[in-house]
């Protein structure tokens, strides 16, 4: 996903309006990652959220191709 950062909520949920980079978080998702490889990381925004709740900041405003697929069913998911 083309989306170098991602916005962190408060213990509400409520975003915070901070636009927090992904890099060397468990929300980095620049290259591809298992979405569970890292959910139970002792990181407060996954916490918070329990689990990826939150927004991504997309690197652009061209079409971003993102694509979610389970091995074990071969079922996948695209914006394409």
């Amino acid at each position: 996903m083309k989306a170098s950062a991602f916005t962190p909520v408060d213990s509400v949920m409520i975003p915070t309006g901070e636009i927090r980079p992904v890099a060397g978080t468990p929300f980095d998702f620049t290259t591809p990652h298992t979405i569970g490889e890292r959910i139970g990381l002792d990181y407060e925004q996954l916490k918070l959220g329990r689990g990826y709740d939150h927004n991504f900041v997309l690197d652009n405003a061209e079409p971003v191709d993102v694509t979610v697929h389970d091995p074990l069913t071969d079922v996948c998911l695209s914006n394409y």
